[in-house]
């Protein structure tokens, strides 16, 4: 069950990240990891509450892309 859950936290990390891609945010860093305010004009809500792994949701996203051309 560790696996599954660790799958779904990627996969929630991953739609996080498309949901600012989707509002323009580029689907990159909303929030100054120095100041900790909002760099978006705060649409992105609360940065503290939901941080992304740019990294890893990148990685996920080019999985998931790479299973269209399939």
């Amino acid at each position: 069950m560790a696996r599954i859950e660790r799958i779904k936290q990627r996969l929630d990390n991953w739609a996080l990240w498309k949901e600012r891609d989707g509002r323009g945010g580029l689907g990159f860093y909303t929030s100054s990891s120095f100041l900790r305010i909002a760099v978006d004009n705060g649409s992105g809500g609360d940065p503290l509450l939901s941080t992304v792994d740019e990294v890893e949701a990148l990685k996920t996203d080019e999985a998931v892309t790479s299973l269209l051309g399939s």
